[in-house]
């Protein structure tokens, strides 16, 4: 079993807010307001201040005045860029798993896994697969 990360308040809310904002629940242009999301999530304002910060970073939200901000969202290049870069890192890691035979076995199980979620049409399965697929590439890899 994988070990639990407790992680920042503000990291737990900025991990809300992108998955909201990628999902669409929170399109492209909506304003947001500290006191809005922290009353929505059951929290003081302070961890939604910086997780707005971080996502601000992110170039997921615009800060507006001290206390809102409004969604931008990624373009499509900004899509397009994180694939590339993340086909250059992948492509990488899989170079380098190929040099520990000795850790194929669970590339192949992993792999097999993907495939079983795939015929049975089985989205979340396929999901956690093909995470669990990737993970195994970077951990062979080294």
């Amino acid at each position: 079993m994988e070990r639990l990360k407790v992680l920042p308040v503000r990291e737990q809310v900025a991990a809300v807010l992108r998955k909201a904002i990628f999902s669409n629940e929170l399109p492209i242009g909506k304003e947001l307001t500290q006191e809005e999301i922290a009353n929505q999530l059951g929290i003081s304002r302070m961890p939604v201040r910086e997780a707005f910060q971080i996502l601000e970073r992110d170039g997921l939200l615009s800060l507006k005045n001290n206390r809102s901000a409004v969604v931008t969202g990624l373009t499509k290049e900004d899509l397009m860029d994180h694939y590339i870069i993340r086909a250059m890192l992948e492509g990488e890691a899989a170079a380098r798993a190929s040099m520990h035979p000795h850790k194929h076995e669970e590339i192949l199980v992993a792999h097999q896994n993907v495939e079983i979620a795939v015929g049975s049409k089985n989205v979340s399965d396929y999901i956690s697969a093909n995470g669990a697929f990737h993970r195994s590439i970077w951990e062979a890899s080294e």
